[in-house]
């Protein structure tokens, strides 16, 4: 009874703290004001001029046995490369991202999207602290991106790298979806639309419209690619690397394991499932149409001083005739790992095991609704130290008729002491 006491006091106590502290903390210290956007973010403006991206830049380079193009740059380009993210930004023409949660923008040199921050989230605690620039674009330190394109033969005329495509509007909103197009001298019209959700994930519809004369068969992929190894939390029970979901089977690959592997490339055939790279708080994830079998890459190259990786899948060819048109539809993930965010987009999207972006760990039967019970807690009081305390109860509430039962022998062990004693 003094033991269930002390809990019920700890608890009143712990709650009257939770309470008032943050009462005590804005009369002594009153938040500052968040500081306005700088340009050197680049939330809204339209980016033209500057140098050309050179091939190495653009990401051109041979085919990878998958028939994606790997977008490996060379060492001695990747050391001489040392532009700023502003100055990286103003060397090709982009159009704007803006969305409640993300600002950024796609650059029409390769149709990159390469340039996000998140709007919610800063790299620390202090409200003055920088935004999340998750991804980084071409030509600058470390470029990180998605991109989405075709191959085919080796002397197709297809779009790449260095292409400079043209769009129909300016800024990329969940209002307003935004194509771009670029059509070859065969008379082959190839078209990107993207569209984009109020949180974090993109719609793209890969279309080609064939003009031409002659059928042209192509091959629908998407990328990641990132460049350096970041810096890691190295937590054993967290996962940071190359992630993915095949067949319903999870596969982890931290980047180390990469630079091990034969060639430092591992495929996988599979039929829906996703795949990415994810740090400790964020995923980049592509998510191939769920009813095609696509063949998904983890790929590390040399290039940067820690290595480059690459995450690809590969749609089945498509053969388009002449005045016929083809439609491929995928879509990419960029933003913070929310749990309840990504059970709804599983739901939504027919994605499998897209909630496994989180490292539950191995008992994942118990973590998972841990956090679903403490996240609901913390939506009704707002304040996830009372969440734990009230789930904390609430367990040991449940577990009440075995610990009683424990206390009752106690206690009959407590009278049969003195008897031992005598004896």
């Amino acid at each position: 009874m003094n033991e269930t006491k002390n809990l019920v006091l700890a608890i009143g106590l712990s709650i009257l703290v939770l309470v008032a502290w943050p009462l005590l903390r804005n009369a002594l210290f009153p938040p500052s004001a968040a500081p306005r956007q700088t340009a050197q973010q680049h939330t809204g403006q339209q980016h033209t001029g500057g140098a050309p991206v050179s091939g190495e830049q653009a990401g051109v380079a041979p085919a990878g046995d998958d028939g994606i193009p790997d977008a490996a740059e060379p060492a001695a380009a990747a050391a001489a490369r040392r532009l700023g993210r502003s100055e990286a930004l103003d060397q090709a023409s982009r159009i704007a991202i803006d969305t409640p949660r993300l600002s950024g923008t796609i650059n029409l040199r390769g149709a990159r999207l390469d340039d996000i921050t998140l709007k919610d989230y800063r790299q620390t605690v202090d409200q003055t602290s920088p935004r999340i620039e998750l991804l980084r674009p071409v030509g600058g330190v470390d470029p990180y991106y998605v991109q989405f394109g075709w191959t085919g033969a080796r002397d197709a005329d297809l779009p790449g790298g260095g292409t400079v495509w043209r769009a129909d509007g300016d800024t990329l909103s969940p209002d307003s979806p935004v194509t771009l197009h670029w059509t070859n001298g065969s008379g082959v019209r190839f078209e990107l639309t993207y569209a984009v959700d109020r949180n974090y994930m993109l719609t793209v519809t890969q279309t080609v419209i064939n003009d031409g004369a002659a059928p042209v068969t192509v091959v629908p992929y998407g990328r990641i690619f990132r460049s350096g190894t970041p810096k890691l939390q190295n937590f054993y029970i967290l996962h940071e690397g190359l992630i993915g979901v095949f067949n319903g089977v999870l596969e982890e690959r931290k980047y180390k394991d990469m630079a091990k592997a034969p060639n430092g490339r591992e495929s996988f055939e599979t039929t829906g499932g996703w795949m990415g790279i994810t740090d400790k708080y964020w995923l980049v994830a592509l998510l191939p149409n769920p009813q095609e079998t696509v063949k998904g890459t983890f790929l590390r190259t040399a290039g940067a001083e820690d290595g480059q990786y690459h995450v690809n899948f590969a749609a089945p060819p498509v053969t388009v005739a002449p005045g016929e048109t083809t439609e491929s539809v995928s879509h990419s993930f960029v933003g913070a790992k929310e749990t309840v965010l990504l059970d709804s987009y599983a739901e939504a999207l027919n994605v499998e095991n897209f909630d496994l972006a989180v490292d539950f760990g191995w008992f994942y039967f118990l973590t998972k609704p841990f956090f679903l019970a403490i996240h609901w807690l913390h939506g009704l009081f707002g304040n996830f130290g009372i969440a734990i305390l009230l789930l904390t109860a609430a367990i040991k509430l449940c577990l009440f008729p075995l610990a009683n039962k424990s206390y009752r022998s106690m206690s009959k062990m407590k009278l049969l002491q003195p008897k031992i004693v005598e004896l």
